[in-house]
């Protein structure tokens, strides 16, 4: 029996890297210290932590886990490579001096969520761009993203069922 690592890689910092080349560094040191789960979202840097994670994968899909999700973030492909937006961000912070070095701690409680619809037409559309986004042909965990589950419609819900038991059966 193998043993299992369940450590996984959260993807959500990966566009604070001034160079796509790094955040794949950063990837590749994860990777070469045994970790082969990476939690990425379409919200994540508009879209492109999915484009790194999909270029890090590249030549080793099958030894690692992919996990995105559906509920948040833009249905629109970026027109601006990575290796250009990750500069222009960069630059944009700086420019803001959005980063300090304290830690600001949230002194109120969270806002609860506010209801969107999540039919089958929008799981479809997302998957179909994260699939695009990580340069592959499946997705290991699809979770909702800060969502309930009456979010979902019916029709979304047997979508969603649909998808599992056909990679179930794969």
């Amino acid at each position: 029996m193998s043993q299992r690592n369940n450590l996984s890689f959260g993807c959500v910092a990966l566009t604070t890297y001034s160079l796509k080349s790094r955040a794949i560094k950063m990837l590749e040191l994860a990777y070469d210290n045994g970790i082969t789960n990476f939690d990425t979202a379409p919200l994540y840097g508009r879209g492109y932590s999915e484009e790194i994670v999909g270029s890090f994968i590249r030549n080793k899909r099958s030894k690692v886990v992919v996990t995105t999700k559906v509920g948040l973030g833009s249905l629109n492909e970026n027109s601006i490579p990575a290796s250009i937006a990750l500069p222009l961000y960069s630059l944009k912070r700086k420019l803001k001096k959005q980063y300090s070095a304290t830690i600001k701690v949230p002194t109120e409680l969270p806002k609860p969520l506010t209801y969107r619809k999540i039919d089958k037409k929008y799981i479809e559309q997302s998957l179909q761009l994260s699939l695009k986004r990580l340069k592959t042909d499946y997705i290991d965990n699809y979770f909702l993203h800060e969502a309930l589950p009456s979010f979902i419609t019916d029709e979304g819900w047997s979508y969603l069922q649909e998808l599992k038991k056909k990679r179930n059966n794969s």
